[in-house]
């Protein structure tokens, strides 16, 4: 698989975060051999980093719907995995301290702008004193990321009541119980349970 030109990886950064932060995102993955490849809408992640390849290539995945903001956050989530990834060859937890400080130092010259809307800066800032492993457990930071979506239809799993109905991926879901980040839930057409995300968007039934 061969390395992303400087062209191809300025196309997408150009076309999908906000025009103040193009160039910072371009000369940082230019710095790097890496792999660029935006893909479909994923359920479970937002993108990926991939260690070397067997053609000494990283690769960085990053879904292509995402809004502007939430496409500049994954993409320096997932950078920082290679960074930490050079520094310690994987002998450390994906999202251990180490990987924390260089989330938060790659993050710092974005905030510093000052060009983000208010609310979502001051959960940027709140992010690098109290950063968890991804934007979507970051509860704050990742509702005011979802505001710039073009598509907000339903609500948030933690929304519906306990014993209400509600539809997920086209499946017909009953919420149990909640456990920390995710709700028990038990899929009415098969009585299968499952651990469901608590930031789930969801569509609500009424009864």
């Amino acid at each position: 698989m061969s390395e992303t030109s400087k062209d191809e990886i300025e196309q997408v950064f150009k076309a999908h975060v906000p025009f103040a932060f193009s160039s910072y995102m371009i000369d940082l993955f230019c710095s790097k051999e890496i792999t660029l490849k935006l893909r479909p809408n994923r359920k479970t992640k937002l993108g990926d980093f991939r260690p070397l390849n067997s053609s000494g290539k990283y690769k960085i995945t990053i879904n292509n719907d995402l809004n502007p903001y939430s496409f500049l956050i994954t993409s320096i989530h997932e950078f920082s995995h290679l960074v930490t990834f050079e520094q310690y060859q994987g002998r450390v937890k994906p999202h251990g301290v180490e990987w924390r400080d260089n989330y938060r130092s790659l993050l710092r010259p974005v905030i510093e702008e000052k060009t983000f809307p208010k609310k979502l800066q001051e959960a940027l800032i709140f992010s690098l004193f109290k950063t968890r492993t991804s934007s979507c457990l970051d509860y704050h930071l990742y509702k005011e990321l979802s505001e710039f979506d073009d598509k907000k239809e339903g609500c948030f799993l933690e929304k519906i009541k306990t014993g209400a109905k509600f539809s997920f991926n086209g499946r017909t879901f009953v919420k149990l119980e909640m456990k920390r980040t995710r709700a028990l839930c038990i899929e009415e057409q098969t009585n299968k349970k499952y651990m469901v995300h608590f930031l789930a968007r969801v569509k609500p039934i009424n009864k």
